[in-house]
């Protein structure tokens, strides 16, 4: 790809710039973290004293990571996986069009293609869209509109990305559909593939969750602190197709 990105499980892929502003500012997040360490250890043992405990460095902390790393994150870009199965014909659309959102209308076009190609039955793909979970409210308010991204490359059988290579056109397609033949006709369409995307922090809400796992794992390589370092995240806005690239289903870890 030729804008240059982050992946945040890689601090070789961070710019100088990034590492300067945590290698200068290391004392305190160790300090920072080693009083949270403190008073988790104390609850744990059962020790009340934790209740009155209070972090000497939780304003500087903030200060440190929620103004100066996090407007320097904002202005990145990082890597972000989907995994899922599409046709080849869907995988040329996105190589020519780029990445939009999911919306219900995305779905009735992509399962009409379904049918008009004799892939699926009318009747299949009503049963589709009746059990789709944009249908109901609460599940759409995650879905529509959304195009999601995981922020590391799981393995291809890992469990929370294999129902996604196995079943065509995402949970909005497969999630709630119990007619087992038509789940076994969803896992023949297609192919499992990945996109790769190079995605502008700029253009997603969980930047504040980039920095923190850009801070852990540049100066936490070991894992001593329980701190979150991978996170979901997604675009609501298209994303260029110079932005998106296919990665073979071998080049995942194992």
């Amino acid at each position: 790809m030729s804008v240059a990105a982050i992946d945040i499980n890689n601090p070789d892929s961070y710019p100088d710039a990034l590492v300067g502003l945590m290698n200068e500012n290391s004392e305190l997040f160790f300090a920072y973290q080693d009083s949270e360490a403190e008073a988790l250890q104390s609850r744990l043992k059962g020790n009340l004293d934790y209740l009155c405990m209070r972090n000497k460095y939780s304003s500087e902390y903030s200060n440190f990571l929620e103004t100066k790393l996090l407007s320097m994150v904002k202005k990145q870009s990082i890597f972000g996986w989907h995994f899922t199965r599409l046709t080849e014909n869907e995988r040329n659309i996105i190589k020519i069009e780029g990445i939009i959102p999911s919306s219900s209308n995305f779905l009735e076009t992509r399962l009409t293609t379904l049918v008009e190609s004799g892939m699926l039955s009318a009747s299949e793909k009503k049963s589709i869209t009746e059990n789709s979970p944009l249908q109901n409210e609460q599940q759409r308010k995650s879905r529509e509109g959304k195009f999601w991204f995981v922020s590391k490359k799981f393995p291809f059988n890992d469990g929370r990305v294999e129902l996604l290579l196995n079943h065509w056109g995402g949970e909005v397609a497969y999630f709630w559909i119990h007619d087992e033949t038509l789940k076994t006709k969803l896992q023949q369409i297609g192919n499992a593939k990945v996109i790769e995307a190079t995605v502008p922090i700029e253009m997603i809400k969980q930047a504040y969750s980039a920095s923190e796992a850009i801070l852990a794992n540049y100066l936490d390589p070991e894992k001593r602190y329980d701190i979150n370092r991978e996170f979901d995240f997604y675009i609501e806005k298209p994303l260029a197709p110079e932005l998106i690239s296919f990665i073979p289903i071998e080049e995942l870890p194992s």
